[in-house]
C-alpha cells in the first residue's frame, strides 16, 4: 500500500469512526487550506471542521467499509461506505466515491459524491450538512 492511501484511509477510519469531535486531530490529516467539494457545495478547512462536529453532534455511531481504492502518485480514490446511527435511534448508510489530493503528507482536497443508500429522507443531505 503506497504512503497516500495509508494516509487517506487512516484519516477515513480515524475521523469518521471516531466519536468524539477532536479538531487537532483533523489538523493531523487535513492541511489548513483544505478545500471539499461536496453536493454542490464548497467547504473550506472552517467550514470541514463544522461539519465534522455536526455529524458528531447528531449521530451516535458511525462504521466505515472502504470498498474499493486505487493511488497514483498524491491522489487517492475511494469508494467507501458509511452506516449511520442517528441520535434519533435510526439508521442510515451513504456510499461515498472520493477523489483526495494529497500534497506536503495532508489532504489539501477532496471532490466527493456521496447518496444515500437507505435511511431517513431527513438525513440524506448528511454529507455536507
Amino acid at each position: 500500500m503506497n504512503n497516500s492511501l495509508k494516509l487517506v484511509s487512516q484519516a477515513l477510519e480515524t475521523v469518521i469512526a471516531s466519536v468524539v469531535h477532536d479538531e487537532s486531530v483533523l489538523q493531523q490529516f487535513f492541511s489548513h487550506d483544505y478545500q471539499q467539494y461536496v453536493d454542490d457545495k464548497v467547504l473550506n478547512f472552517r467550514q470541514f471542521v463544522s461539519h465534522m462536529q455536526t455529524l458528531k453532534q447528531h449521530s451516535l455511531q458511525r462504521q466505515l467499509r472502504i470498498i474499493a481504492c486505487a493511488a497514483a502518485q498524491q491522489t487517492v480514490f475511494t469508494r467507501h461506505r458509511v452506516a449511520v446511527t442517528h441520535d434519533d435511534g435510526q439508521v442510515s448508510e451513504f456510499e461515498v466515491m472520493a477523489q483526495f489530493e494529497l500534497r506536503d503528507g495532508k489532504i489539501c482536497r477532496c471532490h466527493e459524491l456521496t447518496r444515500q443508500i437507505f435511511g431517513p429522507e431527513q438525513h440524506r443531505d448528511l454529507g455536507s450538512r
